[in-house]
């Protein structure tokens, strides 16, 4: 990651299928107070081989507090969602988007965007969403946004495992 704003890995975690069985029971809870639109779970699954891959791009081990909800939480945005989704990152270095839809349903992905002089954002950059990708970036150097949702719940939609972390 070194100087780079945005680095995209696909084929990611050594076990995907494993990954995006883990939130099937879990307890999930809106993003937004309008009881519409993206989920996150209500707890973090972090896991070796997700850390020992950040490990590896960054060069050293990601830096995160144990028991908090930022390492490792899921997100479900499904098609109905009416919300466009700006993820708040705190006081993270760096965020990690792991995605985990089906390949057959993958669509849409993140959008990257910058202010222009106007005051108004212009997108620079998208990554699709694709079955095992990682986008790694820094949040508080470029404006992000998620694309569409799709699905009607994760198991079939658009499922993200979420790193933030320093």
């Amino acid at each position: 990651m070194r100087n780079r704003t945005v680095e995209v890995v696909d084929d990611f975690h050594p076990r995907p299928d494993r990954v995006r069985q883990l939130p099937a029971d879990a307890e999930w809870m809106r993003l937004d107070a309008t009881g519409e639109g993206a989920l996150r779970t209500r707890r973090c699954y972090p896991s070796d081989e997700a850390t020992n891959g950040l490990t590896a791009l960054l060069g050293r081990a990601p830096e995160f507090e144990a028991g908090t909800d930022a390492f490792g939480f899921y997100t479900f945005v499904p098609a109905d969602s009416t919300t466009r989704i700006e993820a708040e990152t705190g006081s993270a270095d760096l965020a990690a988007v792991l995605y985990l839809a089906p390949p057959h349903l993958c669509a849409g992905g993140i959008s990257f965007l910058r202010e222009t002089p106007t005051g108004t954002p212009e997108v620079t950059m998208q990554v699709a969403v694709r079955f095992n990708r990682l986008v790694l970036f820094r949040p508080g150097r470029v404006l992000h946004r998620a694309g569409a949702g799709f699905g009607a719940e994760p198991s079939h939609g658009r499922l993200a495992q979420v790193f933030l972390f320093n």
